[in-house]
Parts: structure tokens; C-alpha cells; sequence
């Protein structure tokens, strides 16, 4: 009887909290136009009325998707499908046992995978809930405005990219014939732009007192008539060395732009200076330059005077010197030599 009492009297107590708790909520929702919550007062509009069922096309073709990894949208109506722990309307159609026959979109490989990536033998129970990811399309506006751009110009780019990365023969042929080509006329201009800045002519066009000079020596007329020009002294021969000097050269063509040796007067007041410059370049490579033609290991002793044949069979043989130790002035004037060691 006690435990009765004590029944009745809670659900009393419940009774009169929660027609407490209403009457405040209405007093609330009238005093202020909403509905209280905890999340604050939430108006009302007592003047709209429910929006009308809106109308989802019956049957379409499959809808294109706007972005990479969108989910297929699901187009046709889905009233009155089940799926339930005991049957899926979905799998009917779009099951790999069925989608050849129902000519339906088949289920994504991914569907067949638990959370820790384990293979299933039917669809995961994660993927069951179809509807949660697939939704109808209803013949209905935004709601709100939308500047969403379709990936159509990404799927160009993808197919652009297939088309490169899986090329047919023909293409391949076609690449390679255009790239062995291009590589030769490349190659052959470079190398005739490389020509090009060795002849005595472009030389002329900057230095034409130093190439006076040279006119006058017997490196460039002689009884044997085997001349030297002036890449042949001031360009390496072998090829990565040449490359290398070429690219130092480029200062010089500013330095002429700057008119720094335009007249003789300028160019005799750093005649030294360039003069030093180049005769230690040819000392740091052993003159590689004078081995190009006179080339120790066929030189006749015998057919040389004291002095030379003095100096090359000792000190030049040991390393001891270089030909541009000596041989200074051989087709250039000579500048101040007061201060110069030797």
C-alpha cells in the first residue's frame, strides 16, 4: 500500500513539472514569438505554409556526377523502399549478381570492405544504409544560391592525362621521331652558333688590334703555312672546358657594351691587366692551348737551339715549367713587363 502511495505521489510530482514546464514554454513562445530551447528561442512563422511534396522524376538515365568522388545520385524514385536488417530493395538491381541483368550501376568494390579493410563476401554492414550517401534527384530550385562549377574542365585534363600516359604506337613513334629530329637540329645549331664565335672574323668585330697584332707574327704566315687563329690559342679545344670558357666570355660582352676597351687608348691601359689574366688561365692548365700543336713527346731536341733545348729537356720535361713561362709576346705585343715574376 506504502509502495502505491509512493508511485502516485512521484508521477503527481512528474505530472505537475512537466505542465509546469509547458505552461512556461507557451508563455515563452507567445511573450516572445518562438519556441524556447536550449539553444535559445527559435521563432515562428505562423503565416507559411508546408511546402508541397516535390515531384522526383520516375525514371532517368544516370546522372553525371560533378566532382571526382562524388556518390552516385539515384535517379528514380526510392518511395516505398525497404531496407531493413531483413532485406535491401537496393541489392535487387545494383548487387553484382543482378546489375548485368537490371542494366543497373554496380556496387562499388570499396562496398565490399570492412573498417579495417578486410574483404568481404557481401556488402559490408558499414555500406548497408544506402540512402545515407545515394539520394534522389526532385524536380525542385536551390534553396539557397549556388556557384558550385562542375569538374568538366578536370575531366578534360584527366583525359588529356590518360591520352599521355597511355599513348598508342603510332603516337610513341610519332614523340620519338620528332624528339630524334628536334635533338639534331638542336645539336647542329649549337654547334654552328659554337663555330660561329670561334672565326677570326668575330673575333675582329671586339678585338681587331689584338688580330692586327697577330697578322704580324709568324703564327699566322709562315713558310709551312700552318697557321693559328685566335680561338686557337684563347678556347679550349676539348669540349667541356670550351663550354666552361664560353660561359666565362659573357662578362666580356658587357664589358663591351660598356665600351670598356672601345678605343686603342683604353685598351692599351688595361693591356696589362688582360694580359695577366690570360697568361695565368694558361698556366693553371699546363697551356694546353701551345700542346694543341706543339706537342712535347714528338719534339726533336736535336733540331733546337742550346737555350731550348736546355729549357724543355729539363724543366718543361720535369713540370717544373709551362710554355707560357717563356713564351711570352709570341703574338701580342708585350705590355709593361717591370713587375711581371720571370
Amino acid at each position: 500500500m506504502r509502495k502505491l502511495l509512493a508511485v502516485l505521489l512521484t508521477a503527481g510530482i512528474l505530472f505537475s513539472v512537466s505542465a509546469q514546464s509547458t505552461e512556461t514554454t507557451k508563455i515563452e513562445n507567445v511573450n516572445n514569438g518562438g519556441v524556447a530551447s536550449l539553444r535559445g528561442i527559435t521563432e515562428l512563422d505562423i503565416t507559411r505554409k508546408a511546402d508541397e511534396l516535390k515531384r522526383v522524376i520516375k525514371d532517368r538515365s544516370p546522372i553525371d556526377r560533378d566532382y571526382v568522388y562524388q556518390p552516385p545520385l539515384i535517379p528514380h524514385q526510392t518511395r516505398h523502399y525497404e531496407v531493413s536488417l531483413n532485406a535491401n530493395k537496393c541489392l535487387s538491381c545494383h548487387s553484382w549478381k543482378y546489375a548485368g541483368e537490371m542494366g543497373a550501376t554496380k556496387i562499388s568494390v570499396t562496398h565490399y570492405q570492412s573498417r579495417e579493410g578486410e574483404v568481404l563476401s557481401d556488402v559490408s554492414p558499414r555500406r548497408y544504409f544506402c540512402l545515407q550517401c545515394h539520394v534522389t534527384q526532385a524536380d525542385a530550385s536551390p534553396l539557397i544560391d549556388n556557384d558550385f562549377k562542375r569538374v568538366d574542365k578536370m575531366k578534360l585534363i584527366l583525359k588529356f592525362w590518360r591520352t599521355l600516359t597511355t599513348p598508342s604506337k603510332a603516337a610513341v613513334g610519332t614523340v620519338l621521331a620528332m624528339g630524334f629530329i628536334g635533338g639534331i637540329i638542336f645539336w647542329g645549331a649549337f654547334n654552328m652558333g659554337m663555330e660561329a664565335t670561334n672565326t677570326e672574323e668575330f673575333c675582329s668585330a671586339c678585338h681587331a688590334p689584338i688580330v692586327k697584332e697577330l697578322r704580324e707574327t709568324i703564327h699566322y704566315s709562315n713558310r709551312s703555312g700552318v697557321r693559328a687563329i685566335c680561338s686557337d690559342c684563347h678556347v679550349p679545344h676539348n669540349w667541356t672546358d670550351k663550354i666552361v670558357r664560353k660561359v666565362q666570355a659573357s662578362k666580356e660582352i658587357a664589358a663591351f657594351l660598356m665600351g670598356t676597351i672601345s678605343t686603342q687608348e683604353k685598351f692599351e691601359a688595361r693591356r696589362k691587366h688582360l694580359a695577366l689574366r690570360e697568361w695565368q688561365r694558361m698556366k693553371e692548365n699546363d697551356s694546353q692551348e701551345c700542346r694543341n700543336c706543339h706537342n712535347f713527346e714528338y719534339m726533336d731536341f736535336s733540331e733546337q737551339g742550346p737555350r731550348s733545348r736546355k729549357q724543355h729537356s729539363t724543366a718543361l720535361a720535369s713540370g717544373e715549367k709551362t710554355c707560357v713561362d717563356c713564351h711570352k709576346g709570341i703574338a701580342h705585343q708585350l705590355p709593361d713587363m717591370s713587375d711581371v715574376p720571370g
